[in-house]
């Protein structure tokens, strides 16, 4: 008896410790699928900032890189349109696309693009580091007519917009009117499943309205053109919820996306439609006849 008592006790006490280690695998494995399935839910301006990073040291250094829409030499009626930003504005070749808008539309013109990955417009407005230096010899040496400026995200979801970039603003605006140039705003989108701040998550149309005002801040205070991109992404995405302008990484513009934002700055800058457009950037036809239909309607009507 006393051998079976052992027994017994030998047995429920590994019987216990069995217990112990299936609990704490459970326990850890609702925390790895919790942990995850949260962390798919935001993206903050932390990682924001890394997936620029990453970006950036896979496809792109600091350039200037040239599109036109005829090799020959341009006449007096062209437009001479500079691109200053990041990846944002150079994911799926959107210089690119723009121009060949251009092209499809018989607008005679070149399009520049300056830009690095994650960069700020207060790096553009630094004279001392390369893009600074390259934007300031660039608007020295060249006659442009518009100058595009595209701010970081995390820099432009910020709510101290007038501190961390209205300065570099105000210098970037003065170099640009010397230089007899239309200053302009790329007003970015919203990470598609929002932001977090302070721990807090914010969903998309917030942090789009934050960018939004945000722009129109920075555009007012310069007198500055502004393309509504992001806010009409978030208009698509309320009317065509099939059509994913974002790509994986849930930041940059999807193929459709670039299409889309090509378009608001055609239609912004010509006011004149698209509808009849057959340039598609090899986007199903169907979709690109819709983004362009709505990007003409949604600028036009601002325009009234």
């Amino acid at each position: 008896m006393i051998y079976n008592k052992g027994e017994k006790r030998v047995k429920r006490k590994y019987f216990i410790l069995f217990l112990g280690v299936v609990l704490i695998g459970i326990g850890f494995l609702v925390y790895v699928m919790f942990g995850q399935i949260g962390e798919e839910k935001a993206i903050s301006a932390i990682d924001l900032e890394q997936l620029e990073e990453d970006f950036n040291s896979k496809k792109y250094k600091p350039y200037v890189e040239t599109f036109k829409t005829d090799e020959n030499k341009v006449n007096d009626s062209s437009k001479k349109i500079l691109f200053v930003g990041n990846s944002l504005i150079c994911n799926h070749d959107l210089p690119a696309v723009f121009c060949n808008l251009l092209k499809e539309m018989k607008k005679e013109s070149e399009v520049y693009v300056i830009a690095k990955g994650s960069a700020s417009l207060s790096d553009f407005s630094n004279q001392k580091n390369d893009l600074g230096s390259t934007l300031h010899t660039v608007l020295e040496e060249e006659r442009w007519d518009y100058v595009i400026l595209q701010e970081n995200t995390k820099n432009i979801v910020s709510k101290h917009i007038e501190k961390i970039t209205m300065d570099a603003v105000k210098q970037l605006d003065k170099k640009i009117k010397k230089n007899g140039a239309n200053t302009a705003f790329f007003m970015t989108w919203a990470p598609k499943n929002g932001v977090v701040r302070n721990h807090t998550n914010i969903g998309l149309e917030e942090v789009q309205k934050n960018i939004s005002d945000n722009y129109h801040q920075l555009a007012k205070e310069v007198d500055g053109m502004l393309f509504s991109i992001g806010d009409v992404f978030v208009e698509c995405m309320k009317r065509y919820p099939n059509i994913e302008l974002w790509e994986v990484d849930q930041s940059h513009a999807s193929k459709e996306g670039i299409y889309l934002a090509a378009c608001v700055m055609y239609v912004s800058i010509f006011q004149q439609s698209l509808e009849n457009c057959n340039y598609t950037d090899e986007i199903e036809k169907d979709i690109a006849d819709t983004l362009k239909k709505l990007a003409s309607e949604l600028v036009l009507s601002k325009s009234k």
